[in-house]
């Protein structure tokens, strides 16, 4: 998933006059894959939200509303969110350089994976496997289930790096095949 935001000064007639507007501290950290609000996932949702954020003196945003909505009220929150816990700014500056409470404008567009991505969202999901072990300790099947649908699962993907058949058969006092 590609989320890309850049923050600008906001403008206008309330405005005030500024020598430095608050700039966006580590702006790419704020936002990624794990970061897409799960429900705009499912949803197959994506677009433009530009919000307008409040930073305080200190370069804390104390505030966010949207300007422009996505028409996804996933997206828009999220975007709010992100930018509220953790937005962190180099505070905008008055013409004598004092440090100053202002707007921002932060426009951010998150886009889906192209289709045959099958990377996912590492943010929470209804998550099953279902593995088939056979009666000699090897994978013979595997089914990967998230949000309800099939996603694609090979059995090296299946077990997992050091995953251990024989270790869970023993654990779970099992005899002969069994499905986990």
């Amino acid at each position: 998933m590609v989320v890309a935001a850049v923050a600008m000064p906001a403008i206008g007639k309330d405005a005030p006059r500024l020598a430095r507007p608050a700039q966006a501290l580590d702006l790419g950290r704020w936002f990624g894959a794990d970061n897409y609000p799960p429900s705009a996932i499912r949803a197959r949702e994506q677009g433009r939200v530009i919000a307008i954020v409040s930073v305080d003196a200190t370069g804390h945003p104390t505030a966010c509303r949207i300007d422009v909505s996505t028409g996804s009220p996933a997206l828009d929150d999220g975007t709010c969110h992100i930018a509220l816990t953790k937005g962190r700014f180099e505070p905008a500056r008055d013409a004598k350089g004092r440090a100053i409470a202002a707007e921002t404008i932060l426009p951010v567009r998150w886009v889906l994976p192209e289709d045959g991505d099958d990377r996912l969202s590492s943010g929470p999901n209804d998550f099953t496997s279902i593995m088939t072990i056979g009666a000699d300790d090897t994978i013979i099947g595997c089914e990967m289930i998230v949000d309800g649908k099939p996603q694609p699962a090979d059995i090296p993907r299946c077990g997992g790096e050091g995953f251990d058949p024989a270790g869970v058969r023993a654990s779970l006092k099992v005899v002969g095949s069994f499905r986990m």
